[in-house]
């Protein structure tokens, strides 16, 4: 054991380097034969052996600190309002830095190193188009937010392709119907699906080509220098000229980097430019929600759901222009309400009347126009006007006639029914048309092939044609015919895309003016009509029928026959005097009605001289209740036993109330008044004196008021 001992203590203390190693040949094992146990180590030891690759690096023949540091320098980016010696030592002080805070390991990778150079000074023209280009997204994220296309269709962009090549650079023009905004909200969702970011440059001036040519080059050197992380395109908005176009591909092949040139197409591009459509169909479900958030809109003095007016499979500039302008109230579609213009233009003196069957007799009666002198009936008399009373039913039939001599309200009656109409549920589509403004047309339409000739499309786009003037010449008499003859022309070229189907419903035919653009306008215009119609919700009033007979009655009877028949016309109203128009009216339109407006009631005339003061003399709405009680009680009065039923016509009143105005601003003032029964007989006013300013007053109306002329 000590001999042992002995020499496992020599054993010891022999050094390792002169230590004869020997391996016991039986300990082998043969490398064919392994376990599952000896491949699962195998297979770890191969795994740390990698790891010990990948954090390790083999530098060999490396410079020193002196040789790597202008070596360094020339590699920084040119861009900064620093010298490159001050620009590297603030890099490594935050890169330093960075070491220094890090709680956790950090990346140096190429998103660290922009971000430390992005906070050196950069050259104040970079950092503006940064700057501002960073502004310009801000603001599309918030007014454009609603618009999302769904990534199945940005996949399918051509745009997306271009982008998605990492290796590839060159222009790309972008060129969509949609306004640069849109288009530039659809380029940042395209690049949000890398995390790329691009540079905006607004490019929408050709006399400052240069300028910004000279811009990019500087921006283009500053993003290769620096290999920024994220901006991976430079967008340029607006139209560029050829020429431009090609100095920019040669910017970008010097700079291997991607360019996009944004342009809204006005119409069809060049042959040699591709246009990229996007359809409202294209829009992601929470887009086309909030853009349909309001389902109807108010469009030419109606209302109409945007479902109807607009297809899926229309382009996505049409739906964004209808909605700016139905939310524009200075716009063609929001602020072109006819009939509410027409009536807010008589509300003020209107007094509306009831309208009675034309074949009752109306008997004046001296008894039912005594006024008694208490203060209650001239307050039954204020409080009578109700604006908003039901217009006449048409129990079967569609053809309303209004019958009446001349003064008597016919035309202010029709301003009030057009707007009553219009404002009823649900909203129909009221056109009013003045007759005398048409009478070209209908010199026309006497000229030509009768209307009973014509086919049903025929007479529908004729009806669209007379719609359009309606709506869109007003006082057509200041124009000459060939400046009308514009309107006609564009009205007919729009009609051409109606057709009326056997099932009596209007169809759009896109193809039948192929290469012909419409305007957002005229294609809102045109859906509009296109529904009311298929609706059964197309009112129209003709105002003035007996103006434009004897010349043109024939035609037109026969014209407007026509168009009540077809099916989307739900009625016609239709105002005349009576010169024995009644018989040839009942043979044209099968069950037509025939009403007249009943003459001004008490109440009526003494509502009448009420909303007259307010309009035409001075301080009257201040008056003390009392006093002006009795100036209305007095004035009735005064002209009804002088005048009986000569009040009761509207414009032979109005014709009094105007003579006696001088007169009756010397009587009275806000506390107290003169006037007696004796007022009329002291103006002198003779019958035929009032027969001269009826019949002038009628001619002004014709000539002035009716047709718009001077």
């Amino acid at each position: 054991n000590l001999c042992n001992k002995d020499k496992k203590q020599h054993l010891n203390k022999v050094p390792a380097h002169k230590a004869n190693i020997k391996i016991d040949r039986a300990s082998y094992k043969s490398a064919g034969i392994t376990t599952a146990a000896d491949e699962k180590i195998l297979a770890k030891f191969e795994q740390k052996v990698y790891e010990f690759y990948d954090k390790f690096l083999l530098v060999c023949g490396s410079s020193n600190e002196e040789d790597l540091r202008p070596q360094a320098l020339t590699l920084l980016p040119k861009c900064c309002n620093v010298d490159p010696g001050t620009a590297f030592e603030k890099f490594q002080g935050q890169l330093l830095e960075a070491m220094k805070n890090s709680e956790q390991p950090f990346s140096f990778d190429p998103h660290f190193v922009t971000a430390c150079f992005a906070k050196l000074e950069l050259d104040q023209r970079i950092s503006n188009l940064i700057d501002s280009s960073r502004d310009y997204v801000e603001s599309l994220h918030t007014k454009q937010r609603h618009i999302q296309v769904h990534p199945e269709r940005l996949k399918q962009s051509p745009l997306w392709t271009f982008l998605g090549q990492a290796t590839s650079h060159g222009v790309f023009e972008f060129n969509t119907s949609l306004a640069l905004t849109v288009s530039a909200r659809i380029l940042i969702q395209i690049l949000s699906a890398s995390n790329y970011e691009t540079v905006f440059v607004h490019g929408t001036n050709p006399s400052q080509a240069q300028s910004m040519k000279k811009r990019l080059h500087e921006l283009l050197q500053y993003l290769n220098d620096g290999n920024h992380a994220t901006i991976k395109l430079v967008t340029i908005l607006g139209k560029q000229d050829h020429d431009f176009i090609g100095e920019i591909k040669n910017l970008a092949e010097k700079h291997c980097f991607k360019i996009c040139i944004v342009q809204q197409s006005d119409g069809t591009p060049p042959p040699d430019q591709r246009l990229e459509r996007f359809s409202v169909k294209d829009l992601t479900r929470e887009s086309f929600d909030e853009l349909y958030k309001q389902p109807e809109r108010n469009m030419f003095g109606t209302v109409a759901s945007l479902r109807r007016v607009v297809d899926d499979t229309d382009d996505l500039s049409f739906l964004l222009a209808l909605l700016e302008l139905c939310d524009d109230r200075s716009s063609v579609i929001w602020d072109h309400n006819l009939n509410e213009h027409s009536y807010q233009k008589i509300k003020r003196w209107y007094i509306h009347r009831q309208c009675v069957p034309y074949e009752q007799t109306l008997t004046w009666r001296r008894e039912d126009y005594i006024a008694s002198y208490s203060a209650f009936e001239i307050d039954r008399a204020l409080a009578s006007n109700d604006e908003q009373p039901e217009p006449p039913k048409l129990p079967n039939g569609k053809v309303c006639v209004f019958l009446n001599d001349a003064g008597h309200g016919k035309t202010s009656y029709f301003s009030w029914l057009a707007w009553r109409l219009a404002s009823s549920e649900p909203a129909p589509y009221v056109i009013k048309l003045i007759a005398l403004e048409f009478s070209t047309d209908f010199e026309q339409l006497q000229q030509g092939p009768g209307p009973q000739t014509l086919t049903d499309t025929d007479i529908l786009r004729l009806l669209y044609r007379y719609i359009h003037l309606a709506l869109f010449v007003p006082s057509v008499n200041k124009r000459t015919v060939k400046e009308t003859d514009v309107y006609r022309a564009e009205a007919d070229r729009c009609a051409q895309r109606l057709t009326i189907t056997s099932t009596g419903q209007i169809i759009l035919d896109t193809n039948a003016t192929e290469g012909i653009e419409l305007s957002p306008e005229q294609l809102i215009e045109l859906r509009l009509f296109r529904e009311k119609f298929n609706e059964r919700k197309l009112v129209l009033i003709l105002d003035g029928f007996d103006e434009i007979a004897p010349h043109y009655k024939e035609g037109v009877l026969s014209c407007f026959a026509r168009f009540v028949q077809l099916d989307g016309v739900q009625s016609l109203y239709l105002s005349s005097r009576p010169y024995g128009f009644e018989e040839d009216l009942k043979k044209t339109f099968h069950q037509c009605h025939l009403y007249k407006l009943a003459p001004f009631s008490k109440y009526n005339i003494i509502l009448s001289f009420h909303n007259f003061l307010l309009r035409r003399l001075d301080g009257y709405e201040h008056y003390e209740p009392r006093i002006g009680m009795d100036i209305l009680r007095e004035l009735y009065d005064s002209i009804f036993f002088r005048l009986n039923d000569i009040v009761t016509v509207p414009l032979l009143l109005y014709m009094v109330q105007t003579v006696l105005l001088p007169d009756i601003r010397q009587r009275v003032s806000e506390h107290s008044h003169t006037i007696t029964a004796s007022l009329l007989r002291n103006a002198q006013l003779a019958d035929m004196e009032l027969v001269e300013r009826f019949v002038d007053r009628k001619m002004q109306i014709s000539n002035i008021d009716k047709t718009g002329t001077t």
